[in-house]
């Protein structure tokens, strides 16, 4: 896989390599993109892919280890690095936040993480992160944040599970099922992808199969629209750009940019559960109120 750094991250920051597979299902104008052609993450050598949201089905075959979530404890037998890893999302993520997480696993490697619905009615989750990112503790903070953005916004009450589902869905599908219509990902979607014309637009780079000229056609997509995006790797779908954007708010200061990409951090402002879910998660993770 190629690796990709961020533009809008800290220097200190590692480069993520995107580990896994991906499978977007959106209707309301977009199409599926397949996880066994293009993985839609892929798109140009200024990514920074901290995370790859994707179906159980896409999920990688490794010498990972997989444990049960049983309230704030791992079920199993972990071995040092599983556990430090877990205990600090258990520590920065309030415990009736993370009640639909049943599943952790600690992949190999330095680089990647990932969230995959789980169960046959995908209302359980996993969390997939890679042990080197314990080695930079900021970054793990932004990478768990980020995941627990997916979890956040894709949880059966804001998505209802409908997985392989291809009825029509007049919100927004990002693979598990139709969008609640007042859910934070459609009313986002709607605001930043639907208003603005991305969307179709992304639609039709979706379709592109061959990789090098998908990456080119996504370079040239997040150039154009640059403003639009807090990183270059919320281009790689929706539901990535509001795991960025959520990511931003809850762990960088207050965003005062104009700029679209701005407004979207701005977003998640407008709910008051938000905004005290913020702090909570900032006094948590030691960082000022």
């Amino acid at each position: 896989m190629p690796r990709y750094t961020s533009i809008t991250r800290s220097a200190r920051q590692l480069a993520l390599t995107v580990t896994v597979g991906f499978a977007l299902v959106a209707s309301a104008g977009l199409a599926a993109a397949s996880a066994s052609s293009v993985p839609p993450a892929a798109s140009t050598a200024a990514h920074a892919p901290v995370h790859q949201h994707h179906d159980e089905a896409a999920e990688p075959r490794s010498a990972g280890r997989t444990f049960g979530v049983s309230g704030d404890q791992l079920v199993g037998r972990p071995r040092p690095i599983d556990q430090r890893i877990w205990t600090r999302f258990t520590t920065i993520i309030p415990a009736d936040q993370r009640s639909h997480l049943r599943s952790f696993a600690v992949e190999p490697g330095d680089e990647g993480a990932y969230v995959t619905a789980i169960g046959p009615r995908g209302e359980a989750w996993k969390l997939g992160v890679s042990s080197g990112l314990a080695r930079d503790p900021e970054t793990l903070d932004y990478v768990l944040v980020h995941e627990f953005g997916h979890l956040l916004t894709l949880k059966a009450s804001q998505v209802p599970p409908q997985q392989g589902s291809r009825e029509p869905c007049p919100t927004y599908n990002p693979g598990e099922g139709c969008s609640l219509p007042q859910s934070y990902i459609a009313l986002f979607f709607n605001e930043f992808w639907r208003a603005t014309g991305l969307a179709p637009e992304w639609r039709k780079l979706q379709k592109i199969r061959n990789q090098n000229r998908y990456e080119l056609a996504m370079q040239a997509f997040y150039e154009r629209n640059q403003g639009s995006f807090i990183t270059d790797y919320a281009t790689s779908a929706p539901a990535e750009d509001v795991a960025e954007s959520f990511a931003h708010f809850v762990i960088e200061a207050p965003n005062t940019d104009q700029s679209v990409a701005g407004e979207k951090v701005r977003f998640f402002g407008r709910f008051p559960e938000l905004v005290a879910l913020r702090a909570d998660i900032r006094l948590r993770a030691g960082l000022p109120a």
